[in-house]
């Protein structure tokens, strides 16, 4: 026998498969992979069988076009003997693939108009084993619902998404459009068909995991034309050869099409897909009533959908600012859209009813509610602008901690928003999680501004401190300068932190955790330590030291212990003092050319690394005597040197002064006074009154000399001598004066009397 029913007209599976098969199958390949299976499908009388028959050189039973009457009953499946082609002379080829191919039993046939269980198993069986599945139709069946068999693709597709979903099998489904006339373009009827097939596809019940896939996914779409069988005999048989050419050259074909199953176990997959196909309950035949249901309960459901559609674009969502007018829009627009839907289509099967009811709701909920959410999320906006403006008025009243404040605007926020999303039927927890989310962010984004202001404020009452600290300690320079600076960096930074130290913890009273606390005290030491290193290399320059060391020298080159003036008696005097500052000054320098303690003699380093440079090849070391180092070599040469200069002019400037003081008197003069002086020297030496007298000046003079009161003694009596020298020329002149105005009144009498 050349063909073989494989599942008859009672659902029964045929189990002499194997041996038909393994009669035609050469065993030539290692794997038993060299097969192809090709089913069609189609309506009753379409001339199906005519097709296989030409094309692959199978003996199916064709129809008696006198009685036109149901033929093929059940599956039939047949090995092809050739494939037909326009290639070679005979007009066929050898079917060296292997291909066989499965004749389906028509579908709407009137034999069977109430029976349609066998026909959508049937084809969701050709559907589920076949790589290129035939669908056989009239050129004037497309678009058409029914005629197209659209109704029953729809059922089978849905079936088989559920039933295989999971292994993502891909068919060829080839649409043989017959009796085509070239009127209308193929191309124009292949965009019909595709633009069915998706609304198809898109109206499926999907089972989870596959809401987004999309017909593409499970199949491919091919599209061929055949010319009509009696009308254009030689035309119709070429468009025969033609297609056999695509099956021939295996372009048709592809390796995902393939089941991957060796050929002898290929019967048990048979018999195994056709037996979950029998026991799957979603095939069973409905009622011709529960199809006039779906199929009118679809119209009315996309009847209401439209009018909700129309009114829902009437509505001016901007306008309804309030909370309780926009909820009522929707619930309006819900109720509208249903009410037609209710009154028209409740008269169908219940279960239909309701089922299409539920679709439509959620179609409808599904636009109001992406309405609703773009509301919503223009009042969470609001919202979190309304937080930030509350957080700062609540900050300005200075009554409670930044994190309490924080909390308590967060809660107000949340709540508010509950009261207006809550007056929508919709769920809004999204949106609540979302606004949650957001308030926790501008919260990060608050406390971190305000722990930025805090450490600023911080840092800048140290900056005033410690620079103030520091110009006081450099004032009176000593070789624990860097102790007594250190010192009083400890203090400074331990008094600004106290205020925020609680049972031994930090806490910056910002509702931060405990490891955020820690990472803020050490942000704070860092900028601590960076204000030190900045305020004293900025402090610590060439300049400010060579001024440093020269009031330095000053105050011990010109005064004492205590802070008295020095009067400089000799040169030998200036010269000792002159070395011992020189000497205390010089051996300052290296204090300020480096932040050493004298304690440890170790530098000054911060115990975190305040660098920031963006060198990753600075080592620690290098990064610590940054710190410490103020002036390089250089900078002490030029330090040094001007120092010198300073105190060199110092010290000549003293010299001077004391020289200048100093009267040298020749010798000669002595002699001279002796011998002109002689007779008033011994007069002197003879009368005891003026000789005690001079006994007592010089007595006077020496004790003066030796106690270094002679220079003031001088200078007072110089000033006294300035002083009554001034006072008398201004009363000599006054008694000039006196007189010529006492002369001018005469003579203005004198001349009086003459007149009269």
């Amino acid at each position: 026998m050349s063909s073989l029913q494989l599942i008859d007209e009672n659902k029964t599976f045929n189990e002499h498969l194997l041996p038909y098969i393994q009669r035609y199958y050469d065993g030539k390949d290692d794997n038993g992979l060299n097969y192809h299976i090709v089913s069609v499908f189609g309506s009753q009388s379409t001339g199906k069988s005519t097709l296989l028959n030409r094309l692959f050189g199978t003996e199916f039973e064709v129809m008696d076009e006198a009685k036109r009457q149901q033929t093929t009953k059940g599956i039939w499946i047949s090995h092809a003997k050739y494939i037909a082609s326009s290639k070679a002379e005979s007009g066929r080829t050898e079917n060296t693939n292997h291909v066989f191919v499965l004749d389906v039993e028509g579908v709407d046939g009137r034999e069977k108009a109430d029976d349609k269980d066998f026909e959508r198993k049937s084809a969701l069986f050709a559907l589920s084993t076949s790589e290129i599945l035939i669908v056989n139709i009239w050129e004037h069946q497309v678009g058409l619902y029914q005629g197209a068999n659209m109704e029953l693709l729809k059922t089978v597709f849905e079936v088989n998404l559920s039933l295989f979903h999971s292994n993502r099998q891909k068919c060829l489904l080839l649409f043989v459009v017959r009796d085509f006339t070239g009127v209308t373009p193929l191309d124009n009827l292949e965009e019909n068909l595709k633009t069915d097939l998706n609304k198809i596809w898109d109206s499926l019940s999907r089972p989870e995991n596959c809401e987004g896939v999309k017909i593409t996914d499970f199949f491919d779409l091919g599209f061929v034309s055949i010319s009509h069988k009696h009308f254009q005999k030689e035309r119709f048989e070429e468009d025969i050869r033609l297609l056999g050419d695509k099956f021939a050259s295996d372009s048709l074909f592809k390796q995902e099409y393939h089941r991957n199953i060796p050929i002898d176990a290929w019967t048990i997959y048979m018999d195994q897909i056709w037996q979950q196909i029998e026991l799957n309950k979603d095939l069973d035949l409905p009622t011709q009533q529960i199809l006039v249901a779906r199929f009118r309960c679809d119209e009315i459901m996309q009847q209401a959908y439209e009018i909700f559609e129309e009114q829902y674009r009437m509505v001016d969502f901007a306008k309804l600012e309030d909370s309780q007018d926009f909820a009522d829009a929707l619930k309006e627009l819900r109720s509208e859209a249903l009410a037609p839907y209710d009154s028209a289509a409740s008269r169908y099967n219940q279960s239909v009813y309701l089922e299409r009811r539920e679709q439509l709701i959620k179609k409808i909920d599904l636009r109001l509610t992406e309405t609703n959410s773009q509301r919503l999320n223009s009042v969470i906006k609001r919202l979190v602008s309304d937080f930030s403006e509350q957080v700062q008025i609540a900050k300005k009243k200075r009554d409670a901690k930044f994190s309490d404040i924080l909390a308590a605007q967060s809660a107000a926020i949340v709540t508010q928003f509950r009261e207006d999303a809550s007056k929508c039927i919709f769920d809004h927890s999204r949106e609540l999680e979302q606004l949650k989310k957001e308030l926790s962010d501008v919260s990060e984004q608050l406390r971190h501004k305000e722990k930025n202001l805090l450490l600023s404020r911080i840092t800048k009452k140290f900056q005033t401190q410690f620079k103030e600290k520091l110009t006081e300690i450099t004032g009176d320079p000593s070789n624990d300068l860097w102790d007594r600076v250190l010192n009083e960096f400890n203090q400074i930074a331990q008094s600004l932190e106290s205020k925020y130290v609680l049972d031994d913890q930090y806490d910056f009273q910002l509702g931060m955790t405990e490891q955020e606390n820690k990472d803020t005290h050490i942000e704070l030491q860092q900028l601590f330590w960076t204000k030190f290193k900045d305020i004293t290399h900025d402090y610590v320059t060439e300049d400010t030291v060579s001024r440093i060391l020269r009031n330095k020298f000053e105050d011990l080159f010109r005064y004492d212990d205590n802070d008295v003036p020095r009067v400089w008696l000799n040169t030998l005097e200036i010269d000792q003092q002159y070395n011992r500052a020189r000497d205390n000054v010089l051996s300052l320098l290296p204090v300020f050319s480096k932040m050493v303690l004298t304690k440890t003699n170790e530098e000054i380093v911060p115990p975190m690394n305040i660098s920031t440079t963006d060198s990753e090849e600075m080592d620690e070391d290098d990064k610590e005597t940054t710190f410490a180092e103020l002036l390089s070599t250089r900078q002490q040469n030029g330090v040094l040197a001007r120092v010198k200069k300073e105190m060199d002019a110092i010290y000549i400037e003293a010299k001077r002064s004391v020289m200048a003081n100093t009267t040298s008197i020749p010798f000669w003069m002595y002699a001279l006074v002796l011998v002109l002086g002689w007779n008033e020297f011994m007069a002197v030496l003879r009368n005891p009154l003026l000789f005690m007298l001079l006994i007592i000046l010089a007595t006077g003079a020496y004790f003066a000399h030796y106690m270094g009161l002679l220079r003031p003694m001088l200078s007072v009596a110089g000033a006294t001598f300035k002083h009554t020298k001034t006072v008398a020329k201004q009363k000599l002149r006054e008694l000039v004066e006196e007189a010529e105005s006492a002369k001018a009144d005469v003579k203005a009498e004198i001349d009086e009397a003459k007149t009269k």
